[in-house]
C-alpha cells in the first residue's frame, strides 16, 4: 500500500447517490422583471402618475399569481416569496408617495385660495377706505379754503364718510377681527376724524368768519357718532 493510500490522498470513488446536487438558479419570469422595472421607473418620478399606478396595481395581481404558483409548487419558493414581498413593498411605497403628493397639492391649493380670498377682502376694505380718505380731504379742504356757499359740500363729504365707515364696520371690521390690516384701517379712520375735529376747533375763528362754523360743527357731530361705532367694535 502506498503512502498516499495510508494518508487518504488516494483517489476516492464517490457513490452516485452521494453526489452533491446543484440547485438551478431562479429564472425570473419576464412579467416579474417587467413589473419591477415599471414600478422603479415610476418611483423615480417626483410626481408619479395616478393612472399609471392603477395600471401597475392591476398588472401586479397577475404577477402575484405567477409567484404564488411557484411557491405552491415549491419551485424556488423562498426566492418567489422574497420577490413577491419586494414588489408589494415597492408598490406600497409608490402609492404612499402619490397620496402624499395629492395631500400636499391639496394643501397648497387651499392655502392659495385662502390667501387670495384674504387679499381680495383686504383690497375691498382698502377701496372703501380710499373713498373715506377722498371725502375726508374734501371736508378738510373746504374748511381751509371754502366759503359760506359751500356748506352743501361739507354735508356731502360727511355723508360719504359716514357711509364708508358704516360699510367698513359692518362688512369688514366686525367680521375680520383677527386681520391686522383691516383693523389698522379702523385705527387710521379714528385718528383722521380726531385730527379733523382738532383742526376745526383750533381754527374755529376762521370758520366763523367764513360762515362755516355752525355747518362744520353739525357735520363733526355726525362724524363723531360714526367713529364711536368704530371704537366700540
Amino acid at each position: 500500500m502506498g503512502i498516499s493510500n495510508v494518508f487518504g490522498f488516494g483517489k476516492k470513488e464517490e457513490s452516485k447517490d452521494k453526489e452533491p446536487k446543484t440547485k438551478t438558479p431562479l429564472r425570473v419570469p419576464p412579467a416579474v422583471s417587467a413589473l419591477r422595472a415599471r414600478i422603479d421607473s415610476e418611483n423615480r418620478e417626483n410626481f408619479p402618475n395616478l393612472d399609471r399606478y392603477k395600471d401597475l396595481e392591476r398588472d401586479a395581481q397577475a404577477v402575484y399569481g405567477i409567484l404564488d404558483a411557484m411557491i405552491a409548487n415549491k419551485d424556488h419558493a423562498d426566492d418567489a416569496v422574497r420577490t413577491r414581498d419586494e414588489l408589494r413593498s415597492k408598490l406600497d411605497a409608490l402609492g404612499a408617495k402619490i397620496k402624499r403628493n395629492v395631500n400636499e397639492s391639496k394643501d397648497y391649493v387651499e392655502n392659495t385660495i385662502d390667501y387670495l380670498d384674504r387679499k381680495n377682502t383686504r383690497n375691498s376694505a382698502k377701496t372703501l377706505f380710499t373713498e373715506f380718505l377722498d371725502a375726508y380731504e374734501l371736508f378738510l379742504s373746504t374748511c381751509k379754503e371754502g366759503s359760506s356757499g359751500q356748506g352743501a359740500t361739507l354735508d356731502s363729504a360727511t355723508t360719504i364718510i359716514v357711509n364708508t365707515l358704516a360699510a367698513l364696520h359692518v362688512r369688514f371690521i366686525k367680521v375680520y377681527t383677527q386681520d391686522s390690516e383691516i383693523q389698522q384701517l379702523r385705527e387710521k379712520a379714528i385718528v383722521r376724524i380726531s385730527e379733523l375735529a382738532q383742526y376745526c376747533e383750533a381754527n374755529a375763528a376762521g370758520l366763523e368768519s367764513k360762515g362755516l362754523k355752525a355747518r362744520v360743527e353739525a357735520n363733526l357731530s355726525r362724524l363723531q357718532n360714526a367713529v364711536n361705532k368704530l371704537s366700540d367694535s
